[in-house]
């Protein structure tokens, strides 16, 4: 299923990626500023540390990865724990947002 299709994009960005609107949950193109449903605000530019996947700023969990956001992150090149909203990680400098 959609899990399933998440987990394999896992550590790539993938063209084409898609977000869910935290208002009405249609799927939206992840450059999309509005819901073309709704018309609700997406977070832009925002990206999950762990896979960089577009993600909404509300988004709990990763769509693409499902590692949980704005919690505990790990950098992926050398495992050390980053500060929440970090872009690069302050152990070995990899660009992790």
């Amino acid at each position: 299923g959609m899990i399933m299709g998440a987990m394999a994009g896992a550590g790539k960005t993938q063209e084409g990626a898609k977000l869910v609107c935290p208002k009405c949950n249609s799927v939206v193109s992840a450059e999309a500023r509005f819901c073309p449903n709704c018309g609700t605000e997406l977070a832009s530019g925002s990206k999950c540390p762990n896979c960089g996947n577009p993600v909404l700023g509300s988004a709990k969990f990763c769509p693409h990865c499902g590692k949980p956001l704005g919690q505990e992150v790990n950098c992926p090149k050398c495992n050390t724990q980053l500060p929440s909203g970090a872009k690069f990680c302050p152990n070995c400098g990899n660009k992790v947002g």
